[in-house]
């Protein structure tokens, strides 16, 4: 089950297999937007919404192991903001795989990012890594971090370079796990598979989802595509 937090008008879950259900949800809004566009139903299913409100209603599957994605939404929050919807994934299911992306605070603090400039967004918050993110999550652990420039170097050369400065890994992809029952086993380890087929640098970097398994190496390759 995924759980695709400030969507847009995201189309990954038209490409993707092998998950019981999938929510979209965006502010309501956007979410009209989407429904002109994009009618769901079935097994895809639209969450109008804000992130920060109490959305675990509105989920059918409480007990199945969940994914949560993420992507471009904390770099225009608050730390309390950010916090309180962690606290609405771990309220809502034991289990729990999140993928967020993070800024570093210099990087928020300096980048001009030109295809908001219209909305008049700004970024406001960052933190410099998994371990200072997972500090300010109770009962989540970050078992993975990966920044976009590894994504990057499959299509450009200079950016296998550039992935080697602290400044360029500033914007990373993190990988954190709830689980309300903290000795509950991990869902599998699939890590040589995935630096084998993605060229990944050996590092501490779990993504493994045995409730799905046509989604086990789609979705890695599929949220660095959207995020480029």
């Amino acid at each position: 089950m995924v759980v695709n937090i400030a969507c847009g008008l995201d189309t990954r879950c038209y490409r993707m297999q092998g998950y019981t259900h999938w929510y979209n949800l965006d502010l309501p809004e956007t979410i009209n937007v989407r429904a002109r566009l994009l009618p769901e139903s079935g097994a895809i299913s639209q969450i109008a919404q804000s992130a920060m409100e109490d959305w675990s209603g509105e989920i059918a599957e409480k007990n199945a192991p969940a994914l949560v994605i993420m992507e471009e939404l904390t770099v225009y929050l608050t730390q309390t903001d950010v916090q309180q919807i962690f606290a609405v994934i771990a309220k809502c299911f034991g289990k729990a795989t999140v993928f967020v992306e993070i800024m570093n605070p210099s990087v928020v603090k300096h980048m001009k990012e030109k295809s908001i400039e219209g909305s008049h967004a700004k970024f406001i918050w960052g933190v410099r890594g998994g371990a200072e993110l997972q500090a300010l999550l109770p009962g989540f652990t970050c078992t993975g971090e990966h920044c976009l420039v590894e994504g990057m170097a499959e299509f450009m050369l200079i950016y296998k370079v550039l992935g080697k400065l602290p400044a360029a890994r500033s914007i990373s992809i993190m990988i954190l796990r709830h689980y309300r029952n903290r000795s509950s086993p991990c869902f599998c380890d699939r890590m040589g598979q995935l630096q084998a087929m993605y060229k990944l640098p050996a590092v501490p970097f779990l993504l493994c989802f045995r409730s799905f398994p046509a989604m086990q190496y789609k979705i890695q390759h599929d949220l660095c595509y959207y995020l480029l």
